[in-house]
């Protein structure tokens, strides 16, 4: 039995930087000749998605790829005193659904109104950040003062 000749990929060529996954590497031996082709594939092509998202509930958007995400969060505060009004929006991950192991803030976004009586104020709590694949995600509202309105209005999740 003929064993085929075994070689270092680093010591062939000065191919040194083959990155698992991404790269193709092919080895053809004819007649004792060794041929080594390396196809960069690059990273996988960006995915955009613009999902439904809401408040308080944990999500996970992928088990394989980081993200980059960004959500507006319509806020609105009102000032019935002049005691006033202030509301917060997190953006955070962590390892499981109970949000309790790997914890993490990513962004956190303030809206408030003081100082007048009687007015209301809308305005946009944004959250943005980088998810780690496999995180399970939450934008979560947290009434600091009186008692807000949120609603999130635009999600945009682009797979890395």
């Amino acid at each position: 039995m003929i064993s085929p000749p075994r070689m270092s990929l680093g010591s062939v060529g000065g191919i040194t930087d083959i990155v698992p996954g991404t790269d193709n590497v092919t080895v053809d031996i004819i007649d004792g000749v060794a041929t080594i082709g390396v196809t960069e594939t690059g990273s996988p092509a960006r995915v955009f998605n613009n999902p439904s998202r809401s408040l308080d509930n944990v999500f996970q958007i992928s088990t394989t790829r980081d993200a980059a995400v960004q959500y507006s969060v319509l806020v609105q505060v009102s000032a019935p005193d002049i005691s006033g009004s202030h509301a917060r929006v997190y953006l955070e991950y962590a390892n499981d659904a109970a949000m309790s192991s790997g914890h993490t803030y990513v962004a956190q976004a303030d809206v408030s109104i003081s100082g007048v009586a009687d007015i209301t104020l809308e305005a946009p709590g944004n959250v943005g950040g980088i998810i780690p694949a496999g995180k399970w995600v939450r934008i979560r509202s947290s009434d600091i003062v009186g008692a807000p309105f949120y609603a999130v209005t635009i999600a945009q999740e682009v797979l890395l």
